[in-house]
């Protein structure tokens, strides 16, 4: 942030979720918290509603407040598969049948 870097546009996945368990098991940090304690400017966004990430990202690339922006998108790892939406099951499992 303090390189006023407000061109520079990051896109984060967040869906609660890692490889061998659910993220609040193994991950303690507050990611927009972190970024926002380094001068970027968070947004949120529902990651599975294209145009509330086409809105935020329109908003970060005409700012000029001389801060880089974080758009934080909440998705639900593996919708539209029942069986293993919002789960550790979600990774690295394509093409087990369910």
């Amino acid at each position: 942030g303090h390189e006023k870097l407000d061109n520079l546009i990051l896109m984060y996945d967040s869906n609660g979720v890692t490889l061998d368990k659910m993220a609040e098991h193994t991950q303690s940090e507050d990611v927009s918290m972190r970024f926002e304690a380094q001068g970027w400017e968070v947004l949120e966004v529902d990651g599975h509603d294209m145009d509330a990430i086409t809105k935020a990202y329109r908003y970060a690339k005409d700012s000029d407040n001389g801060k880089p922006t974080l758009i934080v998108c909440k998705t639900i790892i593996g919708k539209g598969i029942d069986e293993i939406a919002g789960t550790c099951a979600a990774h690295g499992e394509a093409g087990v049948q369910y």
